[in-house]
């Protein structure tokens, strides 16, 4: 049996014993055919959904590595629309 190993060198079955129970889509080992699509894999720190349920997955599979970057998603979602960390606009630049 060929073990699968990622370019980065981390083996399939790591990942795959990680996402596994995740709700999220399944891995497979076929670039045929289309992910199963509703959820979102990329930037950990994406603000374009309320919530990231892999994060939270990951926490509560006890996993303390990702608490930091859940409080640090968090804190930067609370200040997306806080006026408080906007710069004003100067009312001539408004005529512009």
């Amino acid at each position: 049996m060929k073990i699968c190993v990622f370019p980065w060198g981390t083996r399939f079955g790591e990942l795959y014993s990680l996402y596994k129970d995740s709700e999220e889509c399944p891995m497979t080992k076929s670039d045929k055919g289309k992910s199963c699509g509703s959820s979102r894999s990329g930037c950990i720190l994406c603000l374009y959904v309320a919530k990231d349920h892999m994060l939270e997955h990951f926490s509560n599979q006890g996993q303390k590595w990702v608490d930091p970057i859940i409080e640090l998603r968090n804190l930067m979602q609370d200040m997306r629309y806080d006026i408080r960390f906007r710069e004003p606009i100067l009312k001539k630049e408004l005529k512009r």
